[in-house]
């Protein structure tokens, strides 16, 4: 129920770093935090962390209170599971889906109720609507805040009748700070497909995206590169290079500071199995000029994972890719790459289907703790992911 104030959580140190961890959630059948290429999960002061959960059949957005683990309700629970699955397909999703988004100083937070966007208001609970619906071929596919917090951006993929993806996008921006208006498109291509927007975090004039031509936008090769800055002023495309030659990176994420952008790929695409890869990973940093600063090879590198930035620190935060079951730094300060083991997450990318089990670690402002996802494989029970956050 809205309002109401409990505590889940069970405290533990990390069996590989003896780090402090914090499982908030114990209950329900999904707990799942805001995606890794947001970095829109948190308050400013790094307190609070929202994310959605699925108990008994309904799912609502949530707060967790950081230091001591207290979750408050922030919505009445919706009916349904809010899958990405279930909107892409059917077009009525219910539920909220994964992808909310917080302003981190107005502590309004933003969500997708099908193809409404709402907010909430993390401390008063007040409510609003900010888009009462779209066309039934669109598909909202991501959300982010601007840094000034007056503009919310989100990417629409266009379902064609025959595809349940989107061939084409658009862009919109809409208005939050009180000063009214229409949503208004910002960019709109045909015969692309697009993903993981995310605003510079320091310059409301940077929206970093993924945009690419396919095949597949997670693992294939396309016609050009994936990720590109678009610089709103100039209406401009800045696409970010690789040193590999596989220019099509998996993942990636604006740096704290705003200056850099964090990367992976994949550097031989030969095909996935059961979630690993024999072609090897790359992971860099790159500038705003979209050149690479450092990268590094991992050729041996056969697990799947995600990259963000870590706050106070020259690295990002991998969940796999080298080591599985493990949250990483790879250090961006020397030639030679430098790992550190941050602690064990311990998810299986199988346990459940879509993306629900997937880490998706994210370091909050602070740069106190890292917030990630796990699912690990269930053998007596039934699979299910709960929310964790790693004290460093």
């Amino acid at each position: 129920m809205k309002g109401t104030v409990w505590n889940e959580s069970r405290l533990y140190n990390d069996p590989v770093t003896l780090r402090k961890v914090r499982q908030i959630t114990t209950k329900g059948l999904v707990n799942t935090i805001p995606s890794y290429h947001t970095g829109q999960a948190f308050t400013e002061d790094g307190e609070y962390v929202i994310f959605v959960s699925i108990r008994e059949g309904k799912s609502a957005l949530y707060k967790a209170h950081l230091p001591t683990g207290d979750i408050t309700c922030l919505i009445e629970p919706i009916d349904g599971m809010g899958s990405l699955e279930e909107l892409r397909q059917f077009g009525n999703g219910k539920g909220i889906p994964i992808g909310p988004v917080i302003a981190p100083k107005s502590r309004w937070a933003y969500y997708l109720v099908g193809r409404q966007i709402r907010a909430v208001h993390i401390d008063t609970l007040e409510e609003a609507i900010i888009l009462e619906g779209m066309d039934e071929k669109y598909f909202i596919e991501s959300m982010a805040v601007s840094p000034d917090e007056k503009t919310l951006a989100y990417l629409v993929l266009v379902l064609h009748p025959d595809e349940h993806e989107g061939q084409s996008y658009q862009i919109f921006v809409k208005a939050i700070d009180g000063s009214g208006g229409k949503p208004e498109v910002l960019i709109a291509e045909e015969g692309l497909k697009a993903g993981h927007l995310m605003y510079n975090p320091v310059d409301p004039d940077l929206l970093m995206y993924c945009r690419d031509k396919g095949p597949s936008p997670s693992h294939k090769v396309g016609e050009s590169g994936r990720v590109w800055i678009y610089k709103i002023s100039e209406q401009s495309l800045l696409e970010v290079k690789t040193k590999e030659k596989q220019n099509f990176q998996t993942h990636n994420a604006w740096t704290w500071d705003g200056k850099g952008i964090v990367y992976h790929g994949v550097i031989n695409d030969v095909g996935w199995k059961n979630n690993t890869t024999e072609g090897g990973w790359y992971i860099g940093l790159a500038g705003l000029d979209g050149n690479p600063i450092r990268e590094y090879s991992f050729k041996d590198a056969k697990y799947y994972g995600h990259v963000s930035a870590m706050k106070g620190k020259n690295a990002a935060i991998i969940d796999g890719n080298i080591l599985d079951g493990l949250l990483m730094w790879v250090y961006f300060d020397q030639e030679d790459p430098r790992i550190e083991i941050v602690a064990q997450h311990g998810t299986n990318f199988t346990t459940m289907t879509g993306q629900y089990s997937h880490p998706h670690a994210i370091s909050d402002p602070s740069g106190r703790w890292i917030v990630y996802n796990s699912a690990p494989s269930v053998i007596f029970s039934g699979a299910r992911s709960d929310i964790y956050s790693v004290e460093v």
